[in-house]
């Protein structure tokens, strides 16, 4: 999942390829930069070890930097449905698969602003998201259902989104 316009970091493949020679891992993962049309490194996004619970509210893997064996597609099925959420929906159903996955405090790639990306933060763009991570939340949850069309509960799934905004800053911080 690397846009065209993504790109690759020197030495990205080697660490994953490294990472996934044990047997014990499905799955990895890093920190992901963001640059500008001219290529200029813009942000530094830093992930954290992964949290089934947090998958259901926040894409803390981002497909440019996330490498799996080939058995990881055998077992989950892509949500064509999503066009926003398509990361958070893979990462979840991977976790709430029992797939292990690790994390690695390095960064495989960059992601490109073009300034019209579809992920850019636009009024249409976060009700989509919403609505989309209700359905990821109302799929692997297993407690609730929260109706994505009800604003008042868009309003609670970003709320709650919000609300553990620290524990993901906790996760960040202690993270080895």
């Amino acid at each position: 999942w690397l846009n065209c316009d993504d790109f690759y970091l020197p030495g990205a493949f080697r660490a994953a390829a490294q990472a996934l020679a044990d047997p014990a891992v499905d799955g990895v993962y890093s920190d992901l930069k963001f640059c500008d049309v001219g290529g200029h490194i813009v942000k530094h996004y830093r992930s954290h070890r992964p949290a089934r619970f947090l998958s259901l509210f926040h894409a803390f893997i981002s497909s440019e930097c996330f490498f799996f064996k080939r058995k990881v597609m055998e077992g989950v099925a892509i949500r064509e449905d999503l066009h926003y959420c398509m990361d958070q929906e893979f990462a979840a159903d991977l976790l709430y698969h029992n797939y292990h996955l690790r994390y690695l405090k390095t960064c495989f790639a960059v992601f490109r602003w073009q300034g019209a990306n579809k992920s850019m933060d636009t009024p249409h763009g976060r009700i989509q998201r919403l609505r989309e991570g209700i359905r990821i939340f109302n799929r692997h949850n297993g407690l609730i259902r929260l109706n994505e069309e009800s604003p008042l509960n868009r309003n609670l799934y970003s709320l709650s989104r919000n609300l553990l905004k620290p524990y993901r800053l906790f996760l960040k911080a202690t993270t080895a």
